[in-house]
């Protein structure tokens, strides 16, 4: 399953914007145009992706 046709881009995020709360419920049930990945990924999983998103490893 691709999340992104080859011609989708996706936004830049700036986590420090965001609460962990409002990314987690994102990836959760979607957000925009980006699917939801609840059914995909189960809550440890989506949990480790908001830390991610949240760390200063990913920020821009």
């Amino acid at each position: 399953m691709s999340p992104m046709s080859p011609a989708s881009k996706a936004p830049q995020l700036i986590p420090r914007r965001y609460k962990p709360s409002f990314v987690y419920r994102s990836i959760t049930k979607g957000f925009r145009k980006m699917p939801a990945w609840n059914e995909i990924y189960d809550k440890d999983e989506r949990l480790a992706v908001v830390a991610y998103v949240m760390s200063k490893k990913y920020a821009p």
